[in-house]
């Protein structure tokens, strides 16, 4: 029994279905086959058609929960993307302008003159030697 028939042929009367279309033909007597240009049908038999409604029915109802996960992403988080993404522009340029403006007055004491690449200079410690009170020894 032939399954795959091209647009054109003489075929008998049934159910034909075009995969990349899915265009489904109903032919109630034989007769050419419609379609596009060098389109290949396939022959659908009716007890064929219950496993693949089963099927289809099947995984319809197991992505069910995840189709509708889906949808209220798209309703409701995306659109939140957008209204967050422009206030967090605004912010931003809020937030920098502010910052320009503190950094204007504020100096932390770096001079560009000074490259300290072998550290800052360290004031020298004096230290007193054990006994050494400012008295002189032996008095």
């Amino acid at each position: 029994m032939k399954i795959i028939y091209t647009a054109g042929q003489m075929v008998r009367k049934g159910t034909y279905l075009d995969p990349v279309t899915g265009l489904r033909t109903d032919l109630d007597n034989d007769g050419v086959l419609p379609g596009r240009d060098g389109a290949h049908l396939l022959r659908l038999p009716p007890g064929g058609m219950l496993p693949v409604a089963f099927v289809v029915g099947l995984l319809y109802v197991l992505l069910l929960p995840f189709i509708g996960i889906a949808t209220l992403f798209s309703i409701y988080v995306i659109p939140l993307f957008g209204f967050a993404s422009g206030v967090l522009v605004v912010s931003g340029k809020a937030i920098g302008a502010f910052l320009e403006m503190v950094g204007r007055s504020v100096s932390f004491g770096w001079r560009p003159s000074n490259s300290y690449l072998a550290g800052k200079r360290k004031k020298k410690v004096v230290q007193r030697k054990h006994g050494d009170d400012g008295k002189e020894a032996g008095k």
